[in-house]
């Protein structure tokens, strides 16, 4: 009973500002760069890199400080780390891809451009490669091949942004967002992936 009077009086206060918030619809391109750190059990060091990711995104803002921002984006997630022993050295890349789908949360403090965003995340594997340049006692090699039963990763991501207006024209919003995954990236795996992402998102407003 109590529960039920708490959601109407928030229906009944929220009501009001939904009723007057004037909907904005936004599409467009996004894209940048991820730093990409794979934390592997099986190794005592951590695999780091510098991949891409780019897509498109929308943004629905429904009231003046609070929207929902959902991207689909091609992922990289490359990584890579090197070892030394005895006649042997080894350069090892991951070569991972993924589409990603996130579903963020946008919030504006203040009534400026600066926002901040955090939600889910999901990350479909595409493909999954590892590449061992190596040399042996000299001799250089290369090996090439497919890290099998890899798995849609889970995560949160979280960050911050500007939204800047170029009136009759498009708006622009540079951002910075975490994302940490709690999935292993394969099965029998613990290897776990975190990714920085600083990327620049294109705004065409079509409603």
């Amino acid at each position: 009973m109590k529960k039920g009077a708490v959601i109407l009086l928030l229906i009944l206060f929220l009501a009001p500002a939904l009723l007057n918030a004037q909907i904005k619809l936004s599409i467009g391109p996004v894209g940048g760069v991820n730093y990409n750190s794979h934390s592997i059990s099986s190794i005592s060091q951590t695999a780091t890199g510098i991949g891409f990711f780019g897509g498109a995104q929308a943004e629905l803002e429904f009231l003046s400080s609070i929207g929902v921002i959902a991207n689909v984006t091609y992922d990289s997630k490359y990584g890579k780390y090197s070892t030394t022993s005895t006649g042997l050295t080894q350069n090892l890349e991951y070569k991972f891809s993924y589409l990603s789908i996130d579903l963020l949360l946008k919030y504006k403090p203040f009534f400026t451009g600066l926002y901040f965003v955090a939600g889910p995340t999901l990350a479909f594997n595409l493909s999954s490669k590892a590449v061992n340049n190596y040399t042996i006692w000299g001799a250089p090699g290369n090996l090439t091949s497919d890290i099998e039963n890899p798995q849609t990763l889970f995560g949160i991501k979280a960050g911050a942004g500007f939204d800047i207006s170029i009136p009759k024209l498009v708006d622009i919003s540079p951002y910075v967002i975490a994302g940490y995954y709690f999935t292993n990236a394969f099965q029998d795996a613990d290897w776990k992936i975190f990714s920085v992402q600083a990327g620049c998102y294109f705004k065409f407003t079509i409603l």
